[in-house]
Formats: structure tokens, C-alpha cells, sequence
């Protein structure tokens, strides 16, 4: 088993901080409320005092909320007390991810997106889709962690941006989906039709 750090405790990083505490790993984890911390803590958990202590353990995760929140917590101080390996699931934009990657590769770390697909459920259950990017020897080194949170990893190439890009696209159709079917309902309620049966 590995010692391991998770940043972002929100319902989705709990939930996959939560299935690597109970695979068996050392997972030191930070949050910006302590609650969150004191939950997984009970689990079997570490607290991490500060970003840079969980990014310190060698291999590292994130959940965290956007851009904005992304930036402010993964700082170039953050990185300077690391080592090894950061991987963010953050759904982020590709620029945000460029920034990333450079504060990580100016301390010498390695940076990986690998963005997921499904809700705190699936990721409790470890059903997630998870679409990766980063340098390829990163990606096998942080595999058997990522099979623990998700059914299926996708491979996007070397590029950590290029997860980030996927992600958006893969929301864009959901959204169109979503769209186009509400549409579908409200013609054909118009001509009577009964939307369950539709």
C-alpha cells in the first residue's frame, strides 16, 4: 500500500478520497473546512495541515470546485513543498491546466489531468469514466490508484490540457442531449401526445 495525498473534499473528492482510504492506502487529506477533514480522518485518514504537506507524499489528488479554486490552492508554494506526481480531477479549463503544469514542472513535479466522468454515487461505488493526460510514464505510475476510483481510464495523450478539453466536449453533449430532448418533449405534448409515453 501507498502513501498518498487528497486535496478537496467536496462531495465528489470525498467520495473518491474515501476508496483509496478504504483500499488500504495512507491518504493524507486536506480541505479548506476542517469537517470534511475530521470525516475521512474518522475513516482512516490523515490530516494534511497544509496543500503542500499532501502534495509532499509523492503521489498527490485534487477535486477541487474550478479554475479559480484550482489556482489558489495549488500555488507555486504548494508545488515547492511537493514531490513526485500531481494528478487533478478538477473539471478545469485546458489554460487553467497549462498553469498547472507549469508551476508543477517548475518544481520538479510531474502534472497529470484526469478528469472524471459521474456523480458522487458513481464515484463512491468506483464506477467512474476517467479521461487522463500527462507524460506517459506518470499515467502508469498513478494507474493502479486511478483503478481503484473508476471503471475505465481514457487515455488522451501527453498533454494534461487535452483531459481538460475532453471533459468540456463530453459536457458540451450531454448538454446538447438534454436540450434536444426537452425540445422533442414539448413538440410532441403539442400535438397531444403523452411526454411518458414519448
Amino acid at each position: 500500500m501507498a502513501t498518498i495525498g487528497f486535496l478537496g473534499l467536496g462531495n465528489m473528492g470525498a467520495a473518491m478520497a474515501r476508496r483509496l482510504v478504504d483500499a488500504g492506502h495512507e491518504v493524507h487529506v486536506w480541505n479548506r473546512s476542517r469537517p470534511a477533514v475530521d470525516d475521512l480522518v474518522a475513516a482512516g485518514a490523515v490530516a494534511a495541515e497544509t496543500p503542500g504537506a499532501a502534495l509532499a507524499t509523492g503521489i498527490s489528488f485534487s477535486m477541487l470546485a474550478d479554475d479559480d479554486a484550482a489556482l489558489a490552492v495549488l500555488d507555486d508554494a504548494a508545488f515547492q513543498a511537493g514531490t513526485g506526481i500531481h494528478v487533478s480531477h478538477a473539471s478545469i479549463s485546458p489554460e487553467a491546466a497549462d498553469r498547472l503544469a507549469a508551476r508543477a514542472a517548475a518544481a520538479g513535479m510531474r502534472y497529470v489531468s484526469a478528469t472524471v466522468l459521474g456523480r458522487p454515487a458513481v464515484a463512491a461505488a468506483g464506477q467512474l469514466n476517467i479521461v487522463a493526460a500527462g507524460p506517459s510514464d506518470a499515467l502508469d505510475e498513478v494507474a493502479p490508484f486511478l483503478d481503484v476510483l473508476g471503471k475505465r481510464t481514457w487515455r488522451m495523450g501527453e498533454n494534461p490540457r487535452m483531459a481538460n478539453a475532453v471533459k468540456i466536449a463530453v459536457n458540451y453533449n450531454l448538454l446538447a442531449a438534454i436540450e434536444a430532448l426537452g425540445e422533442s418533449i414539448a413538440m410532441v405534448e403539442r400535438q397531444g401526445v403523452d411526454p411518458e409515453l414519448f
